[in-house]
């Protein structure tokens, strides 16, 4: 066994293992998701199975998805981050403004 061939067992392992991961995130984690990381997990999950064919393309001919599997994969992860770094900011925001009235009601009663 060469070093690319580990290399390519590896990789496809990977690539299925991040399939499977992702299709377990979307299936049951799809009520704490907001659309964009939902559509991000789906694109990225999809394409990141079709990266496969281009691993393993031994005598190098080329496939159909060299090019354009690897940009899904890119762009949904882009969509996956970006929504997750959306909620976690709007998170903070309402929790900063629950602690801020929190504060004022506490004040208003004596209690601060």
């Amino acid at each position: 066994m060469t070093y690319d061939n580990v290399f390519a067992i590896v990789n496809c392992i990977g690539r299925i293992i991040l399939t499977g991961l992702l299709i377990i995130c979307v299936h049951y984690l799809r009520e704490r998701m907001i659309l964009v990381e939902r559509v991000g997990a789906g694109l990225m999950g999809g394409t990141s199975f079709l990266t496969i064919a281009p691993i393993l393309d031994v005598d190098k001919r080329g496939t159909p998805f060299d090019g354009w599997a690897a940009l899904g994969l890119t762009i949904g992860c882009v969509l996956l981050l970006s929504g997750r770094l959306y909620r976690g900011w709007k998170h903070d925001l309402l929790n900063d403004e629950a602690r801020s009235q929190a504060k004022d009601y506490l004040m208003s009663r004596g209690k601060l």
